[in-house]
C-alpha cells in the first residue's frame, strides 16, 4: 500500500511544488506596446534557472502557475516601476545554445496598463530593450551582492539606504556571436547573491 501511495504522490511533488523562491531576481524586457496609443506595455521576464525550486529536466518547455508578487525596478536609479500581485503562467523555455550546452530558464510574459506603471520609465536599448530587475515575493531577508572585481552597468537597491542587491555588468563577446537585437555582441551578465548568470545567448 505505501508504494502504492508512493507512486502516486511522487508526480505531484515533483510538478505541483515547482516555483520560483522568494527573492529571485530576474531581469525585465520591453517586448513591445499594444492598444489605442500604446495603452498595454508588454513586458518580458527572464529568471535565472537556479531560482527554480524543485527543477529538474522534465520541466524544460513546460509551464508552472504561481500566485506572487512581483516587483520590476526600473534601470533608471532602481525606481519602482510596478508593484503587483496575480497568478502568473510561467514557461522553462528553451533560450540558448553554445558550447556550455542547450539552457533552458523560466520566463514569464505580461500585458500591463500602462495606468499601473509608478511612473516614467527609462530603456537600455543596447542591452536588449532592457526595462529593469524583476524580483519574486520580496522580504527583509533579500542578501546584499557581493561584486568585487566587476564593474557595475547597472544596479538595483530594493532599499535605499541598503547595499546593492544584485547587478549587471557587459563584456564583448570575443567570438562575436551573440543572440538577438542589437547587433552590438555584447554579453550581459546578471550577478546576485545565488550567483553569477549570462542573460543573453553568446559565444560558439
Amino acid at each position: 500500500m505505501s508504494k502504492f501511495l508512493l507512486l502516486l504522490f511522487l508526480p505531484i511533488y515533483c510538478f505541483g511544488q515547482t516555483s520560483l523562491g522568494p527573492n529571485s531576481i530576474g531581469l525585465a524586457y520591453v517586448a513591445g506596446y499594444e492598444g489605442t496609443e500604446g495603452s498595454h506595455i508588454l513586458i518580458d521576464l527572464a529568471f535565472p534557472s537556479a531560482n527554480l525550486r524543485n527543477n529538474s529536466a522534465e520541466l524544460n518547455r513546460k509551464s508552472f502557475e504561481q500566485t506572487a508578487n512581483i516587483k520590476i525596478y526600473n534601470v533608471s536609479r532602481s525606481y519602482l516601476l510596478l508593484d503587483t500581485t496575480a497568478t502568473f503562467n510561467f514557461k522553462v523555455e528553451f533560450w540558448c545554445e553554445n558550447d556550455g550546452g542547450t539552457q533552458y530558464r523560466p520566463t514569464a510574459h505580461l500585458k500591463v496598463d500602462t495606468y499601473e506603471l509608478l511612473g516614467d520609465y527609462l530603456i537600455e536599448y543596447d542591452l536588449q530593450d532592457l526595462l529593469g530587475f524583476a524580483v519574486i515575493d520580496l522580504d527583509e531577508e533579500i542578501k546584499p551582492v557581493e561584486f568585487e572585481g566587476y564593474e557595475p552597468r547597472i544596479t538595483l537597491n530594493t532599499s535605499p539606504n541598503s547595499n546593492p542587491n544584485a547587478i549587471i555588468w557587459t563584456v564583448p563577446d570575443d567570438a562575436e556571436n551573440c543572440d538577438g537585437e542589437p547587433n552590438n555582441n555584447l554579453m550581459i551578465f546578471l550577478k546576485t547573491a545565488n550567483g553569477n548568470f549570462r542573460m543573453r545567448c553568446c559565444g560558439p
